[in-house]
């Protein structure tokens, strides 16, 4: 006689489970280098950008855990890059 078990996950199974799949990932920023200050721009202008090095870290530590990293500008192109 064969004996049929049900298998039951809970919410921590599950997110075990998720946490071992690879990602596909859009890291989306503005570089620091492709900002042009202007005399009129207050000081702290372009402070919300990003260095290269930052997001090349950034995807380096995901990518060693096994996910994929797309890097996308995040300008007037994006939606576009979405998109596609």
């Amino acid at each position: 006689m064969q004996t049929h078990h049900s298998v039951h996950m809970n919410n921590s199974t599950h997110s075990l489970i998720r946490k071992q799949l690879p990602w596909w990932t859009a890291l989306t920023a503005n570089l620091i280098d492709d900002f042009k200050r202007t005399p009129s721009d207050p000081p702290d202008a372009g402070a919300e950008f990003d260095h290269k090095q930052t997001i090349e870290a950034i995807a380096a530590a995901l990518e060693t855990k096994g996910h994929q990293v797309l890097f996308l500008q995040a300008d007037y192109s994006l939606p576009k890059a979405f998109r596609s």
